[in-house]
């Protein structure tokens, strides 16, 4: 997987040196999700209070107790969005808030050794974890609540999280789990399609038991008695035919093009073959959407309320 390395440049300088052992570590997911500029805010701060206490700037020192204060927010705050924090730490870093809380003005020595452990904290924190950077447009993928648009996200629940963890896998370039979860998702699809002509049960099994085949059989089945509607129907049954057949002809094509193959360990996909497989699912998705869904069936012989 290729990974991109966040720089901390501007955040290396002066007495910061102990930062550049982060300089080439990488971004991870959690560090995104946690918004980047907020460790950059933490480390210029701190870089300018302990150059103005080393330095025993008068007019910068004169402000230190606030500056304190605001790194050991920032400290809190950004420990807390990783899991795992000594509460050690924790603990030391909430003790030192409540002592500038109170304290006002501390020694310039003390202030700065003090922030220097809170800096080796944070950095020995984040350096006990890997980071991933993903690079746009691909991080808009990340944890999409409507991957498909507002009509799939409605027609197919079941699939929300599939749908979502689909487009996330392929943010972070995990190809395969993208396609993984893409058929997961369409088997919801077809369930619903299932449940739409009034097959429950397939050799005595409940429809979610079954193994692909075996459903797309019934479901081709179901399309050879929408076959034997009378001609009279006209355009209602031509509509029916498209739609039904056009749908398991795609479920089929799906199980042999991508679905045996990934849930078998016989492939890894790439990145274009995971685009491919992710339009093909949105396109079914919208087609069955657009006259079902889970919850909502059409006549078992259609009327002139489903032409189109």
């Amino acid at each position: 997987m290729r990974l991109w390395e966040v720089r901390f440049q501007k955040a290396l300088r002066g007495s910061l040196a102990g930062w550049d052992k982060l300089a080439t570590r990488q971004a991870s997911l959690l560090m995104i999700l946690h918004k980047c500029h907020e460790y950059y805010a933490f480390a210029e701060e701190v870089t300018d209070l302990c150059d103005s206490l080393a330095e025993n700037d008068e007019e910068r020192v004169a402000s230190r107790k606030e500056s304190a204060l605001s790194i050991v927010d920032k400290a809190l705050s950004l420990l807390e969005s990783l899991s795992g924090v000594s509460p050690t730490v924790m603990k030391y870093i909430e003790d030192l808030g409540d002592v500038y809380d109170v304290a006002g003005l501390l020694p310039s020595s003390t202030t700065l050794s003090e922030m220097l452990s809170v800096r080796e904290m944070v950095r020995a924190e984040l350096e006990s974890r890997k980071f991933l950077l993903i690079p746009s447009p691909d991080a808009k993928k990340i944890r999409q609540i409507k991957p498909f648009g507002n009509q799939i996200y409605k027609a197919f629940p079941s699939a929300r999280t599939e749908l979502t963890n689909a487009g996330t896998a392929f943010a972070v370039e995990l190809h395969t789990a993208s396609v993984f979860h893409l058929m997961r998702a369409t088997e919801i699809a077809m369930r619903a399609l299932c449940n739409d002509r009034g097959i429950t049960q397939i050799k005595g099994a409940p429809v979610h038991m079954m193994q692909w085949h075996q459903i797309i059989t019934a479901l081709e089945a179901e399309n050879q008695a929408i076959a034997n509607w009378p001609n009279s129907l006209g355009e209602i049954k031509v509509q029916a035919q498209e739609f039904y057949c056009g749908a398991a002809a795609q479920f089929r094509g799906l199980k042999d093009e991508w679905r045996n193959h990934v849930s078998h360990t016989r492939t890894d996909y790439s990145r274009r073959r995971a685009e491919d497989a992710t339009d093909h699912v949105k396109r079914l998705m919208q087609t069955l959407s657009s006259r079902i869904s889970e919850t909502t069936r059409t006549p078992k012989v259609w009327t002139a309320a489903e032409l189109r």
